[in-house]
């Protein structure tokens, strides 16, 4: 990760390709800066009834509908490397 600090008093800029990067003015000068894993979107399509079955268990265990695929791609790779 490469910060580069514009000049003394201003926003400075990080660059990477691995992390997204999110600035929020807290005042007129503080900043906060959140730097995250980047996430990567991915459209997937699926048979209505297994639709159905996610939605459901996502319902049952409060958990969102990406928490339930991430786990279950998760556990399916750990188990077919």
């Amino acid at each position: 990760m490469r910060i580069k600090v514009e000049s003394p008093g201003k926003i400075f800029a990080v660059r990477s390709k691995r992390v997204g990067v999110s600035t929020r003015r807290v005042d007129d000068t503080t900043f906060e800066l959140e730097i995250k894993d980047r996430i990567r979107t991915v459209s997937v399509r699926l048979p209505y009834e297994l639709y159905e079955k996610m939605v459901d268990h996502a319902e049952r265990n409060e958990k969102t509908i990406s928490e339930v695929i991430r786990k279950a791609l998760k556990d399916y790779l750990d188990k077919n490397p």
